[in-house]
């Protein structure tokens, strides 16, 4: 391994709070990469408690600089993700010259609002604002609060049918939000009853056609998107209490069913198979493996 660029520190500029005390640094709570255009590079986006997402790139000196911030978002930038556009989509912002297949969509989430960011030969522009609606039953604004976000992306190689993106968002109210994108519009897709609790973290493994969702309640859900209605996605789940084989840190002496699932990634995926880290608060890591039958 090259850790040779691994001293560099990237400093984001101060906030303040509430009460006028500097915050320094304020938090970042949402990291991606992407390619970049502009360098035959990529951009690294840090979305943080300032409500902007910060977009550094690295000059031809060596060095990290700021190259735009993308904002302001409604609250702390929780989660980022992106999509290709779909190849029958045009931004309304790309230059005629400009093939579609070179752009790129960002997602961004601030408290209720997802920012829409179109991407084209490392220019950032704001498209779409995407927005959840408080849930009167549960009797507060938090409710809308969107904390996780997940793309995918259908070939179309089922029956002919066009290729079509999707995004999902996942909140407090224990739902995923779900847009299709389509001819550069989101078209409201539905939305799914996923946990007891918030929705912490989601995955899509393209390979095997899999949302997974991963639970305040402790469950780790899979769901199959094998039908245009998720009414009718096959749900698996798995309450990871009930797991063994553990990755724990060193110290905890907490038990799994005490804690919470706070964070996720893949390992590895195959069409018929995928294996997934789970983290909790309680300091142990389950490796979960996903098979399709």
């Amino acid at each position: 391994a090259d850790l040779r660029d691994a001293s560099q520190t990237l400093q984001c500029k101060d906030i303040e709070d509430a009460n006028g005390k500097t915050l320094k640094p304020y938090p970042v709570f949402s990291m991606m990469s992407m390619q970049s255009n502009a360098n035959r590079g990529f951009d690294l986006l840090t979305g943080g408690g300032d409500r902007y997402v910060t977009v550094w790139r690295k000059s031809k000196q060596g060095g990290w600089e700021v190259e735009d911030q993308l904002g302001p978002h409604t609250g702390w930038v929780k989660d980022l993700a992106s999509s290709r556009c779909p190849a029958n989509s045009i931004s309304m912002h790309a230059d005629s010259a400009h093939h579609v297949e070179d752009g790129t969509f960002v997602f961004s989430i601030g408290c209720n609002c997802i920012e829409v960011w179109y991407v084209v030969d490392g220019k950032y522009q704001h498209e779409h604002k995407l927005q959840i609606e408080s849930s009167v039953e549960m009797g507060s604004t938090l409710s809308s609060d969107l904390l996780c976000l997940a793309t995918h992306s259908d070939c179309g190689t089922k029956n002919g049918a066009e290729n079509a993106n999707y995004l999902f968002a996942g909140g407090v109210d224990g739902c995923i939000h779900r847009w299709s994108m389509h001819n550069n519009k989101f078209h409201d897709a539905g939305i799914i009853s996923a946990h007891n609790g918030r929705v912490n973290a989601m995955l899509v493994c393209q390979a095997m056609n899999v949302l997974i969702s991963i639970g305040n309640d402790g469950y780790v859900n899979c769901r199959l998107m094998d039908n245009p209605n998720p009414s009718k996605w096959e749900v698996i789940s798995l309450n990871v209490a009930d797991c063994g084989g553990f990755a724990e840190r060193r110290g905890s002496n907490s038990s799994l069913a005490q804690g919470k699932i706070t964070s996720s990634c893949i390992v590895h995926e195959a069409p018929n198979r995928a294996t997934i880290a789970i983290g909790t608060a309680c300091g142990k890591i389950a490796l979960v493996n996903i098979f399709k039958s």
